[in-house]
């Protein structure tokens, strides 16, 4: 993307190129011009020996005319091409103000973020510290919790064979009492 700067280089560089265009075609204009004089001194001195000068001043004449329509129309061409190289770096300008707008609103958005990140880093260790002990409590939760659901297996394994010999010997004495019921009978 082209900065600014070299922009305004580029602007200056085809300033100078018109310039310098300018100027060569003045100086071609007044090398032709004083070609033409000389070449009308010589042919006005001719004019007075030879019949055919006037021919040949109409035609020089016309060459001129036809040169000098021709540097025109050159000096046209090129004020067109200046002005539309102008229009173009006019263009390229208000895009690269309107990118430049662009680049302001978002720098400020990132220069809020900045802000935000900064007091998330300072806030960070506070956290993590908060983090870390709430971490060390359910440590100590789930460790504990662990010891009592081990505990209720083993108890329940315990009741469970405690309640199955306590069931053979209730079926025992059960067998007991009939035993006793059946003699007393």
């Amino acid at each position: 993307m082209p900065t600014i700067k070299s922009l305004e280089e580029r602007i200056d560089d085809m300033v100078s190129d018109v310039a310098t265009v300018r100027s060569d075609l003045i100086v071609e204009i007044a090398t032709l011009r004083t070609e033409v004089l000389t070449e009308t001194s010589s042919i006005r001195s001719e004019m007075a020996t030879k019949k055919d000068t006037n021919d040949q001043f109409a035609a020089m004449r016309a060459e001129f005319a036809a040169m000098r329509k021709e540097n025109k129309d050159q000096f046209a061409t090129t004020r067109a091409e200046f002005a539309n190289a102008l229009s173009g770096i006019t263009d390229q300008i208000n895009k690269l103000n309107t990118e430049l707008r662009v680049c302001t609103i978002t720098s400020v958005k990132l220069e809020e973020t900045g802000k935000r990140m900064e007091k998330i880093v300072d806030d960070f260790p506070i956290v993590r510290t908060k983090f870390e002990s709430d971490m060390k409590f359910i440590k100590w939760i789930g460790a504990f919790l662990a010891g009592v659901t081990v505990t209720v297996i083993i108890m329940a394994f315990s009741v469970t064979r405690s309640a199955g010999a306590l069931e053979s010997t209730v079926q025992h004495m059960q067998k007991e009492i009939d035993e006793i019921k059946a003699l007393k009978r």
